[in-house]
């Protein structure tokens, strides 16, 4: 499942964080830090939950995303 797809972004578009960070605002249900997370863990990212048409999935992203964006 790509991230584009789902939260219909354009690929072009995904490229600029402020976009990314618009459908985080949109339709993320919340996050942890992923080294917490038993399926593939990884550091220096988030894994966020997002819902959309009551189907939910997550993907990881960068902390930095997070840091560099203002809410």
């Amino acid at each position: 499942m790509k991230f584009t797809k789902v939260v219909d972004i354009d690929y072009s578009d995904a490229f600029e964080l402020t976009n990314v960070m618009r459908c985080v605002r949109k339709y993320a249900v919340g996050y942890c830090d992923s080294s917490r997370v038993r399926l593939r863990p990884k550091t220096d990212s988030y894994v966020v939950m997002f819902e959309k048409d009551r189907e939910r999935f997550w993907f990881h992203i960068q902390k930095w995303e997070f840091e560099t964006e203002e809410f």
